[in-house]
C-alpha cells in the first residue's frame, strides 16, 4: 500500500497530466488530546514531532491557498492555528455520516483591517473553532466508527470538494480575496423564516463568479443546504 498523500499526488499527475507539480508529503500532526514523548522513545518521538511542525509551517506558508480535509476535528486545529498566523487562505471541509460542512476561514485582523483602509467597521469570519464551547480534545477515544464520522454516505465527498474548490475560486476573484465580507441574510418572504441570499450585484460579497458565504452547510437527508455566517 501507499500513504494517501503519495497515492493522490500521483493520481493527480495521472488525471491532470504532466504539467501539474504535485508532491505528497507524510507527516504527523501533533493533536490536542494526543500526547506523545512517553516511553523509552519518547526523545526520538518529541523530536519527530518539531521537525513535523516545521514541516507543515513551511508548507503552509511557501503555498497560495490550505485545503484542510484530516480525519478528526483536533488535526484541524495546529493547520488552522498556522494559516492564521501566516495569513494563508484556507478551506475547510468535514464530513459526518449524512452531512458536510464547507468553510473558508477569516484572515488576521491586521490583514482584515489593511484591507478595508484601516477601518475597524468589517466583518471578522470566525474559524472551525471560533464557535466551540470547548476546547478540542481526542474525539476518537471510547467511540464507535460512526461516531468518529468515519463512516460517511457516499455522495458526500464528491459533494463538499467541488463546493470547497468553487469557493477557493470565487474568493480569488474578488478584489479583498480572502478579506471579503460574507453576504447579508435577507428573508425571501417565507413564513418559516429561512433566508435566501441573491447576488444582484450590489452586495460587498460579490465577486464575478458570486457571493462568497462564510459556510455551506448541506445535508443528503432533506436535500438542503444553508450558508451561516460565524464571527
Amino acid at each position: 500500500g501507499k500513504y494517501k498523500a503519495v497515492a493522490a499526488a500521483e493520481s493527480l499527475v495521472t488525471v491532470a497530466g504532466p504539467d501539474v507539480k504535485s508532491e505528497g508529503v507524510v507527516l504527523s500532526i501533533p493533536m490536542p488530546g494526543h500526547s506523545f514523548g512517553g516511553g523509552k522513545d519518547g526523545i526520538a518521538e518529541a523530536a519527530g514531532v518539531k521537525k513535523d511542525v516545521e514541516r507543515l509551517h513551511a508548507l503552509v506558508e511557501e503555498h497560495d491557498a490550505v485545503f484542510l480535509l484530516t480525519d478528526t476535528r483536533e488535526s484541524r486545529w495546529l493547520p488552522t492555528v498556522m494559516a492564521l498566523a501566516t495569513n494563508t487562505p484556507l478551506i475547510n471541509a468535514a464530513l459526518g455520516l449524512d452531512s458536510w460542512l464547507v468553510m473558508r476561514h477569516g484572515p488576521h485582523s491586521s490583514a482584515l483591517y489593511a484591507a478595508n483602509n484601516n477601518s475597524s467597521d468589517c466583518q471578522r469570519l470566525g474559524c472551525y473553532f471560533c464557535s466551540d464551547v470547548v476546547a478540542p480534545e481526542n474525539s476518537t477515544r471510547d467511540r464507535t466508527l460512526d461516531q468518529q464520522c468515519t463512516v460517511t454516505r457516499p455522495g458526500l465527498a464528491p459533494i463538499a470538494a467541488s463546493m470547497a474548490t468553487e469557493l477557493l475560486v470565487a474568493m480569488f476573484h474578488h478584489p479583498l480575496g480572502n478579506c471579503a465580507p460574507a453576504p447579508e441574510m435577507r428573508r425571501d418572504g417565507n413564513s418559516t423564516g429561512s433566508y435566501n441570499p441573491v447576488d444582484d450585484g450590489t452586495s460587498a460579497s460579490s465577486s464575478a463568479l458570486g457571493l462568497l458565504p462564510h459556510q455551506i452547510r448541506g445535508t443528503v437527508v432533506t436535500y438542503t443546504m444553508m450558508t451561516p455566517t460565524v464571527p
